[in-house]
């Protein structure tokens, strides 16, 4: 962590503001993303378009390429210049991207309005930030945040990350009892019960679990982008997660 600049001294000469800085224990600071954390997000985000194009069929180059529509949400309020998803989304709005599915069932965005917190929240950067769609999702939940649903585009606790993301799929899975989080534990079941039975989540998927430095802090976007790349599918294949064949080609590997 102290290699990537997410750990810090008070007394570094390199402290910035521009980036979210996390006030924490005495004597060090925790940084809410990195300048490593920004470039594996966009990089790993680029792998996998490239990785879905080169599996399409040839076909002739379409007369317009669109540009991602997260553009016109730049200079909204609850995207403040220093947070992950500004950064983030300020690197890939321009691509221009001949696809609209990344893969049968999630989509990128067509309309900056597509929001379901947007009016929700009285303080605007307190809602959650849906970055893909799924279809048959509708209203209900966001695809993608780059927060857990109760957490905000910027971070208020000490132990936050704001790279953090949580993929929210339109059926549960989990009680085969073989997906898994990082940290080895069964999807769906409640540590705390004496005989602890696995049940379906549909929204435990990729997630760390206990890491040794915090407790439910949500698994960071490049490293659930970079699994979509190695393994293409459509929704029912994310099923795959719970089942004894393949289960460790969706667990995650433990890590801050």
């Amino acid at each position: 962590m102290i290699d990537e600049g997410k750990i810090f001294t008070a007394l570094d000469c390199q402290i910035s503001g521009e980036y979210e800085t996390l006030e924490s224990f005495p004597s060090w600071r925790i940084r809410a993303f990195s300048d490593a954390d920004l470039e594996k997000s966009v990089i790993s985000m680029r792998r996998l378009l490239d990785a879905i194009e080169t599996r399409l069929p040839a076909q002739k180059p379409p007369k317009e390429e669109k540009n991602l529509q997260w553009c016109d949400l730049l200079n909204q309020e609850f995207l403040p210049t220093s947070s992950f998803a500004y950064q983030f989304l300020t690197r890939i709005a321009a691509w221009s991207i001949p696809i609209k599915y990344i893969a049968p069932g999630i989509y990128l965005p067509n309309k900056p309005d597509q929001q379901p917190y947007q009016s929700s929240q009285s303080e605007p950067e307190g809602m959650s930030l849906r970055i893909f769609h799924i279809d048959g999702l509708g209203g209900q939940y966001p695809s993608w945040t780059p927060l857990n649903e109760s957490s905000t585009v910027v971070p208020r606790t000490n132990t936050a990350f704001s790279d953090g993301c949580v993929l929210v799929l339109p059926y549960g899975l989990g009680a085969h009892g073989w997906a898994r989080k990082s940290d080895g534990e069964q999807m769906g079941i409640n540590p705390e019960s004496e005989h602890p039975i696995p049940t379906d989540q549909s929204f435990g998927l990729y997630q760390s679990g206990f890491t040794g430095f915090t407790d439910l802090r949500d698994v960071q976007l490049w490293k659930v982008l970079q699994s979509w790349a190695e393994r293409l599918g459509g929704i029912e294949k994310f099923k795959d997660a719970d089942t004894e064949s393949h289960w460790r080609k969706y667990w995650i590997p433990p890590s801050w």
